[in-house]
């Protein structure tokens, strides 16, 4: 993301940090030209930048101007700040409470309708990015998982990879790369016609 806005083929590059602090760190690569986003760390402050980047980036486009480039550095985060949202709003119900009453160290139940809305949060700030006039590049981490079979017990010896966010995260990427620290980078999903990736090979 660093390299990308050293390119002269991308216009102003916004990048906010979620829980990751490497902003600062890559600031550092030669060429880099980004722009730190500020944001207090609440899930409105950062719609609400998200908001004004897709603004400035629609007028980029329609003036002719290079790409405005944003970059969000973790959707990981973004869904562990949903999570705890939901989970925290789950904590005032009255069984909730109840529960914690009697036992500060009893299991929450976080019921649908808290899910929903932490879903529908998340959506929100994914149409923002799916209609973005420029280029949005979301990192998330993943990592290797027990496969499940369809009866929904663990299939021996067969793991998949997971990315760690909202579920629907990676599938609403139009291009899924996933990199490795000892091996190449590998692109999982691209939706495309022209530029003759194969998902999976390259």
């Amino acid at each position: 993301a660093a390299l990308l806005s050293a390119s002269p083929k991308v216009g102003r590059t916004f990048w906010i940090d979620l829980g990751e602090g490497s902003a600062d760190e890559y600031g550092a690569i030669k060429g880099a030209r980004y722009e730190i986003v500020e944001h207090d760390g609440t899930w409105t402050q950062i719609f609400a930048a998200v908001e004004a980047i897709h603004a400035i980036a629609a007028r980029a486009a329609e003036n002719g101007e290079p790409p405005v480039v944003l970059v969000i550095d973790s959707m990981t985060a973004e869904w562990d700040l949903l999570k705890d949202w939901a989970a925290n709003r789950a904590k005032g119900s009255a069984t909730n409470r109840r529960k914690l009453a009697q036992d500060p160290n009893a299991e929450i139940s976080i019921s649908t309708n808290y899910w929903n809305d932490a879903n529908s949060r998340h959506r929100k700030l994914m149409r923002l990015l799916m209609t973005f006039s420029g280029i949005a590049v979301m990192t998330a981490r993943g990592k290797w998982v027990a496969a499940m079979g369809d009866n929904g017990q663990p299939v021996e010896g067969k793991k998949e990879y997971r990315v760690e966010g909202q579920k629907t995260l990676a599938f609403d990427a139009s291009c899924w790369v996933r990199l490795d620290r000892d091996g190449p980078g590998m692109v999982i999903g691209c939706r495309s016609v022209h530029n003759g990736v194969r998902p999976g090979h390259d």
